[in-house]
């Protein structure tokens, strides 16, 4: 039994990479419901932004990557809250339970964003009112042990977006599967996340959008003899191109000065750049049980997001989680432009505890 089971799952995994090759472009405001690229998380915002592969009792990363669901997170409940650019405020709530090791370990989890008041004008800009808009995501999820070295799961979502009198809604599943090497410290997942499809539009009749899409391979490593675990996320593994290269932009492409006193376009190399677009480094350093600092570093948001003359921190996130009695606390903070960075507040504790 356990060697047919192992032998489905691969197969689910890549028959859903080789439907989703159509899908090439689904990033750049190219896809409806992008408010699923966030990360209400402060633990994964601080590492980058991507899910993780690290297996621990924290709830929240089970949003990302349900393969993380276990028995450690029974009844276990997180909270994320994101004061986020513009006023802009989002948020989520995780929960776990484990039924028994054969059938496994579900969660649940609701996501929400609130983009704020906004006047309502009619064509001469005369005011009329005000309107919310607002977005949110209601996901069961389920995780279980193949066998001690492999886990697999999957996220079911439904998605609401409520942008003044305009509705939409959607569904879409997360898959993942993971490989935890205890011996030496690694641990390999491999995810699909927002794997689905817009049901009804904004408007009748409307063409229907695609959803952000995302693929990604994430890998962590423990050091042995030193406290610090440290990984790699390559993601959006089914889309090559996620460079832009506006030949008509003369502000962001950099130059370089010739002998006579012109400028010319700088040609780097758009091969490298396109490669590390796709990789995102992260660090956490485990000074104790109960005390981690942690880092990130995201090459695609920095390039999309720098200003050539002002480098700024664009693409840089920082964090640190402490454990207080019953309490996990964790902060994180992604840099995003000069105007502003994503700060990121978690809570999480036990019920069981109480």
């Amino acid at each position: 039994m356990v060697l047919n089971v192992n032998r489905r799952i691969p197969l689910c995994f890549v028959l859903a990479v080789i439907l989703m090759q159509p899908v090439y472009a689904q990033i750049g405001g190219l896809s409806t419901y992008n408010f699923l690229k966030l990360t209400p998380s402060a633990r994964v915002t601080a590492l980058g932004g991507a899910a993780l592969a690290t297996h621990d009792n924290d709830v929240n990363l089970a949003y990302f990557n349900p393969a993380m669901l276990n028995q450690e997170m029974d009844q276990r409940i997180g909270m994320s809250i994101v004061n986020y650019v513009a006023d802009i405020n989002y948020g989520n709530v995780s929960y776990a339970h484990h039924h028994s090791d054969r059938v496994g370990t579900f969660g649940g989890a609701v996501s929400y964003i609130n983009y704020g008041k906004f006047e309502q004008t009619d064509p001469a800009g005369n005011v009329m009112g005000t309107f919310n808009a607002n977005e949110l995501a209601v996901q069961l999820g389920w995780g279980k042990e193949i066998n001690p070295r492999m886990r697999t799961g999957a996220n079911v979502k439904y998605i609401g977006s409520f942008l003044e009198s305009y509705r939409s809604h959607g569904l879409a599943i997360d898959m993942s599967a993971m490989y935890i090497d205890t011996a030496n410290r690694v641990n390999v997942a491999f995810i699909v996340r927002n794997f689905g499809m817009q049901i009804s539009t904004y408007e009748p009749e409307g063409l229907r959008s695609n959803l952000p899409l995302d693929v990604q391979l994430a890998f962590t490593n423990r050091l042995k003899y030193v406290p610090f675990r440290w990984g790699l996320v390559l993601h959006n593994l089914h889309n090559w191109r996620l460079r832009y290269d506006d030949p008509s932009d003369v502000y962001y492409r950099q130059r370089v000065l010739l002998n006579d006193g012109e400028e010319q376009v700088a040609q780097g190399n758009p091969i490298v750049d396109e490669f590390f677009r796709h990789i995102i480094i992260n660090g956490e350093l485990l000074l104790s049980k109960n005390f981690h600092l942690r880092v990130g570093y995201n090459h695609q948001r920095r390039r999309e997001l720098l200003i050539p003359t002002r480098l700024g921190a664009s693409g840089f996130s920082w964090g640190f989680g402490i454990q207080v009695k019953r309490f996990r606390f964790d902060y994180g903070s992604g840099a995003l432009t000069l105007a502003g960075a994503s700060n990121n507040f978690s809570i999480t504790t036990n019920l069981s505890d109480w």
